[in-house]
């Protein structure tokens, strides 16, 4: 269903993130979570197929590592042989801390922007995209350019070019390419903040991360209930296929048939550096 312009964005107007799933806690050797579980019926929001969909959240013991796996199948009963899928996870992430506030009630003091936040992408190349932001196919090198983030450097750099480009609002909101995909976990991205000397390490067994740096959260949000966060406050690294795969051959496939499964794990690793590691300006 179109809820973006012409185009269906995060899964239609009802998407997975605003119905409501059923929960196990479960706990391994190495690991404790919970998985949710979740039933998509045929035609929901226009996509073919009923789906039964799984999402694990697990902290690995011993380590400071959050691990997330996304499973999807067919229904043995529903009337297609095959449907799309592409899972995501829409978390924001400041490393420099987030204040909490007293109560619920009152307000809180706005965290600091992520504009001091250094990034390493294991990419050298964008997806280009058109007027309404989706993907054509075509891809954009990045390399030399204000873009190129395959070494750690600050992300302001490239943050304030698209202001400069007159992106609005500006900041980030690309679709990075992963140099090196074959569906094993594989390390996509580092996230430094010189604040608090915490570095994330982001490794997928997805193609792709889209790069969002809250462009569109409130410029004037003042820290009290429903405006806690405003713009630039955070980054989300959401690991993924490519939006528009089905309609562009040349990106990997998200097509699933039945008796297939889609299964895509994300984990984010956590670690204080004791001396600032080398950053690339």
């Amino acid at each position: 269903m179109q809820n973006s312009g012409a185009n269906c964005m995060n899964g239609g107007p009802v998407g997975f993130d605003k119905v409501q799933w059923k929960y196990i806690m479960n706990e391994g050797e190495d690991e404790i979570g919970v998985s949710f579980h979740m039933t998509s019926p045929h035609l929901d929001q226009g996509f073919p197929g009923e789906i039964f969909v799984t999402a694990t959240y697990t902290i690995l013991k011993g380590s400071a590592t959050l691990k997330y796996s996304l499973s999807a199948n067919l229904s043995d009963t529903t009337p297609v042989n095959a449907t799309v899928v592409n899972l995501t996870n829409n978390v924001y992430w400041n490393l420099n801390g987030v204040a909490r506030p007293a109560s619920a009630t009152e307000k809180a003091p706005l965290p600091f922007p992520i504009l001091n936040h250094c990034l390493k992408l294991n990419a050298n190349y964008i997806a280009d995209v058109d007027e309404n932001d989706v993907p054509t196919g075509d891809m954009i090198t990045t390399k030399d350019t204000v873009n190129d983030f395959s070494e750690l450097r600050p992300i302001k750099d490239g943050m304030f070019f698209t202001q400069e480009q007159g992106r609005t609002p500006w900041g980030f909101n690309d679709i990075i390419a992963l140099e090196t995909w074959d569906s094993t976990l594989r390390e996509a991205a580092v996230l430094y903040s010189p604040e608090s000397k915490l570095q994330m390490t982001v490794s997928t067994t997805n193609p792709v991360v889209q790069v969002y740096t809250a462009n569109h959260f409130p410029e004037m949000a003042d820290g009290s209930p429903g405006k806690r966060f405003q713009q630039h406050s955070g980054i989300a690294l959401k690991c993924q296929y490519f939006p528009n795969s089905p309609n562009v051959e040349s990106f990997p496939s998200t097509v699933i048939e039945k008796g297939e499964t889609y299964q895509e794990s994300t984990t984010y690793e956590f670690q204080f550096l004791a001396a600032s590691p080398v950053v690339t300006h």
